[in-house]
């Protein structure tokens, strides 16, 4: 009996991280741009964001734009979005299938963490 819930526990486990891509950054320090999704066009501002397995941490070194607080930005857990096919910046399992992510829609809103281009999406500190 034992034996038989391993090897089911064993199967969902290996069945749900399948549908997952894993993370592409390793533990460590990396500078991102923080933008804003209500101005898309705008550059944004640097941010250092610490990496540490799944979880993250982002922090504004300098508050170089006026209403953008020097410090930690956001923290949380790396989780896959399948919704909009991104990763996010969560605190709990339900932000994964929130109905939308980094932008600007009213209810839950987890930023966006784009690895490939280094960029964080939030819908905070403007332009």
């Amino acid at each position: 009996m034992r034996i038989a819930l391993v090897v089911l526990l064993t199967f969902l486990s290996v069945c749900f991280a399948a549908g997952a891509p894993t993370f592409p950054l390793a533990s460590g320090k990396y500078l991102f741009q923080w933008r804003d999704a209500e101005f898309t066009e705008g550059t944004g501002f640097p941010v250092t964001v610490t990496i540490d397995g799944l979880r993250v941490v982002v922090v504004n070194d300098r508050a170089t734009r006026p209403g953008v607080p020097a410090g930690e930005l956001a923290s949380g857990k790396v989780m896959w979005h399948s919704g909009i096919k991104n990763w996010i910046i969560g605190d709990e399992e339900v932000d994964r299938s929130a109905p939308s992510a980094g932008s600007c829609d009213d209810g839950p809103n987890p930023y966006v963490i784009d690895p490939k281009k280094r960029e964080i999406w939030s819908c905070e500190w403007g332009p």
